[in-house]
């Protein structure tokens, strides 16, 4: 994703090694983009995730389809 790899094992959502925290823009970020999470993940009093799995998760659709920049800060917990 824009250059930058994320290790990930299993590429569904089940083993975590790709767990990140949310730096910045959990609203953008959709959880179960491309398959599910096995465990919950922390979120936010607004819902946004504070975590994810970055094999399943991704940018809300929505996101895409405006004019505007927006931007998602994640960090690689392990």
């Amino acid at each position: 994703m824009h250059g930058v790899e994320i290790l990930q094992s299993c590429g569904t959502g089940f083993c975590g090694v790709c767990l990140c925290d949310v730096v910045d823009g959990g609203a953008a970020i959709e959880l179960n983009k491309t398959g599910e999470h096995i465990f919950e993940v922390a979120m936010d009093e607004e819902n946004n995730p504070k975590q994810l799995l970055a094999c399943v998760s991704g940018i809300k659709s929505e996101y895409f389809s405006d004019e505007k920049q927006h931007t998602v800060v994640i960090k690689k917990l392990y």
